[in-house]
């Protein structure tokens, strides 16, 4: 989530990094990120921040001692507004689940960056790669930050023909819309004896 910051002895100094949603108490990451620093031996703290808006955890972003932060849903398409910058992928995405710090003090800025998209992408290469059977069509189910990583990561792996299901179509056309620019995305109203999508993948 972050370069690792020295205090002026040349130590790393502490940091607290979290997880931003809601309803994720249930989440193991800090689990897993705080042994990792305490592998590594570094002063950092990972936490969950639970809040039904992004403002919220406004505090903490604004923080001298945040260190960067897992976003989850429902903050992914909203947390821009602290960022910096972002990356290009988290552009093109139009979502965002991991701020990376840099920086300290005035000099601090705040990357947007979207991670979603490379885990699924990853999959499918396997996919391709396991079997002979073409992968050419994808569906994904919802709009959401999660959803728009799916799309792109379909996109990247050269899937030709993807399908975009959403309970409210209105809000799956607006993201067919975002994509318009790069790619086509045909939005159906049900999947059900949907006779085009014979093969996912």
């Amino acid at each position: 989530m972050t370069s690792t910051p020295k205090d002026i002895d040349g130590t790393a100094a502490s940091r607290e990094i979290y997880i931003f949603g809601n309803g994720i108490s249930f989440s193991i990451s800090p689990t897993i990120h705080n042994a990792g620093f305490k592998h590594d031996q570094l002063p950092y703290q990972y936490q969950i921040q639970e809040s039904p808006d992004i403002d919220g955890v406004a505090h903490l972003i604004e923080r001298d001692d945040f260190g960067g932060a897992s976003v989850t849903m429902p903050h992914k398409l909203q947390v821009y507004k602290f960022c910096q910058q972002q990356s290009q992928t988290a552009l093109a995405i139009g979502a965002i689940n991991t701020l990376v710090v840099s920086g300290q003090g005035r000099n601090r800025v705040i990357t947007g960056d979207n991670t979603d998209w490379s885990g699924l992408h990853s999959i499918i290469e396997s996919y391709k790669n396991s079997t002979d059977r073409p992968a050419k069509t994808g569906l994904v189910l919802g709009a959401g930050g999660a959803s728009r990583a799916a799309l792109y990561a379909m996109h990247q792996a050269g899937l030709k023909d993807i399908y975009l299901v959403n309970r409210t179509k209105a809000v799956a056309e607006a993201v067919r819309e975002q994509f318009s620019d790069h790619f086509k995305i045909t939005v159906l109203s049900t999947i059900v004896k949907r006779d085009c999508i014979n093969h996912i993948f």
